[in-house]
């Protein structure tokens, strides 16, 4: 459910008298968007009104993902200009990759001088094939016990023989899977040949040297059945690329290559690693990821290649010849591959063979600066959103305002809190400026139970670029000048000029610990983002030049 902290979006803050300006408000705190599938997505709408004096743009509408992918969306173009007294119906849509519960938050970030909102959004998850119902609302070691029941059974299992023979003849056979041969027809997967014109499994080996992959190696389990004729690894290859892989495991092929005659485009590399074709690498990963669940590790082969096998699967999506052949596969012995009708399955199970458990994750939102913007004198309230992403509950305490002669929290904020993961928290900071030629630089402060974060620092801005005098002249310059934040960092750098720096167009330049120039840009506003998500982890400095000033500040890149 949502929380409230704060009171009302439009009361008077205690002993501050009327406040002056707020924020949009929504006409709902939760969207609650019931059942939807991948291919079935369902839509709310909710209504941004603007009850204030003067236009507010919304800059920004951030969702947060869900095993790395966004399930709730809007379609919609930025900024968004909403006139005073005005609104705008926003359409938000829930098209969930996973069939689980999904509990999460969309931030309305604005302009106004009382920061930004929070809406709740709610929904579950559903897989549109009914095969995979039980695995609903599972993870780790649950959904692995679930998909292996899902797999397991039914299931027909064929001699190796006759196994093949559906291959060669049905399965994988393009005048009989739709892929429009005249002729009995496939394809190595390994190398791209293509055999046409076989009449049996005997005569496509005699005559055509196509044999039977076994994608996990079957001298691992001794051969036996059923895992020897489970057509989900069984794959038809050219018989010397499939004796050249023989039981190597996959991976990145190094140079130079062995035996390459054979394999090209795939590769068996001077380390010992077989490198699929990049039209098998996806199907080689599911096949992979699918034998482990239903049956299990034989020998430990699999552990080595598990971070390689669920990138593949990431990268090269199912085709529709896959999917084809999913389908194919599950009318002769009855069973599907899970990762090949959804791969993102892979991404609930953190560890395949031992037991599996996901890592703490705490991926905090906040918003990076409270900045009133250019204010009159009064009595204002802003917004300061926070959002769990993490799969953690955090925990903040001792929340403290640098001058309590100005600024105060608002009845029912100030205290210690904990946000659940998927939900927000809005502390509320109220300001009494005393004249509009008033500059406000001030802090707030949090203590929080975040690894690496547990003291969190927060500008406080109002009519920070109202500059009193020469840069050279001010007292405590230097620490006026500039903030970065958050720092350390992971995604995106800060940048809040301070009071002293002007308002004018300024040079962005990151620096390595080397001193070499590694981005440059160009900025001009109060508060401008970098997002350095590519920047390997270390020290990095960033330099500012107005023309007339020039500084430097150090932070790290998560």
């Amino acid at each position: 459910m949502k929380k409230f902290y704060g009171g009302l979006l439009a009361a008077a803050f205690l002993g501050f008298g009327t406040v002056q300006a707020q924020t949009l408000q929504a006409n709902k705190t939760q969207l609650a968007f019931g059942n939807a599938t991948e291919i079935a997505p369902v839509t709310q709408q909710v209504v941004i009104s603007n009850p204030l004096n003067y236009s507010v743009n919304v800059t920004g509408i951030r969702f947060f993902t869900t095993y790395g992918a966004p399930a709730f969306s809007v379609n919609q173009t930025l900024p968004l200009s909403i006139p005073a007294g005005g609104s705008q119906t926003l359409t938000v849509t829930f098209s969930p990759l996973h069939n689980i519960a999904h509990n999460s938050e969309m931030v309305i970030e604005t302009d106004s001088h009382g920061g930004h909102l929070s809406v709740d959004l709610t929904g579950q998850g559903k897989y549109s094939k009914s095969y995979y119902n039980n695995s609903e609302n599972k993870s780790e070691e649950q959904l692995k016990v679930a998909l292996k029941g899902i797999v397991s059974n039914p299931y027909t299992s064929f001699s190796y023989d006759a196994a093949r023979d559906k291959m060669y003849m049905e399965v994988d056979n393009w005048k009989t899977n739709g892929r429009g041969a005249s002729v009995n027809t496939l394809e190595c997967v390994y190398t791209g040949r293509v055999a046409a014109g076989y009449t049996s499994r005997s005569n496509i080996f005699s005559n055509f040297n196509i044999n039977a992959e076994h994608t996990f190696p079957q001298g691992k389990f001794g051969s036996s059945s059923p895992m020897v004729s489970d057509m989900h690894h069984l794959f038809p290859t050219d018989e010397a690329a499939n004796n050249s892989r023989s039981s190597y495991p996959f991976g990145i092929a190094t140079t130079p290559y062995r035996n390459d005659q054979i394999n090209t485009p795939s590769h068996l590399g001077n380390n010992n690693l077989y490198e699929p074709r990049d039209q098998q690498k996806g199907a080689t990963a599911r096949a992979m990821l699918y034998f482990v669940i239903r049956y299990q590790d034989y020998q430990g082969f699999f552990v080595p290649q598990e971070a390689i096998l669920k990138t593949w699967n990431k990268q090269f999506a199912p085709t529709p010849i896959d999917v084809k052949r999913n389908n194919d596969i599950q009318a002769r012995q009855q069973n599907r591959n899970p990762f090949v009708d959804y791969p993102q399955l892979a991404d609930r199970i953190n560890n395949f063979v031992s037991p599996s458990a996901a890592l703490p994750s705490y991926e905090l939102y906040q918003t990076p600066v409270v900045n009133y913007g250019h204010i009159p004198a009064g009595n204002f309230t802003y917004n300061y959103v926070l959002v769990n992403n993490g799969n953690q509950t955090m925990n903040f305490t001792n929340p403290t305002l640098s001058n309590t002669s100005i600024l105060s929290f608002a009845s029912g904020s100030g205290s210690n809190f904990s946000i659940a993961p998927g939900e927000a928290y809005t502390l509320k900071i109220n300001l009494n400026l005393g004249s509009a030629n008033d500059s406000v630089s001030e802090m707030l402060t949090l203590g929080s139970n975040i690894p690496g974060k547990t003291s969190l620092s927060v500008p406080v801005y109002a009519n920070k670029n109202k500059v009193s005098g020469p840069l050279s002249a001010g007292k405590n310059v230097d620490a006026a000048i500039f903030n970065l934040f958050p720092n350390p960092v992971g995604e995106e750098l800060t940048i809040a000029r301070g009071n002293q720096f002007g308002k004018g167009a300024y040079n962005l330049e990151i620096l390595d610990a080397m001193g070499r120039t590694v981005r440059k840009t160009t900025a001009s506003g109060d508060i401008s983002t970098v997002n350095v998500t590519e920047l390997k982890r270390g020290a990095y400095f960033i330099r500012i030049n107005s023309g007339n000033e020039v500084v430097i500040r150090k932070f790290i890149k998560l």
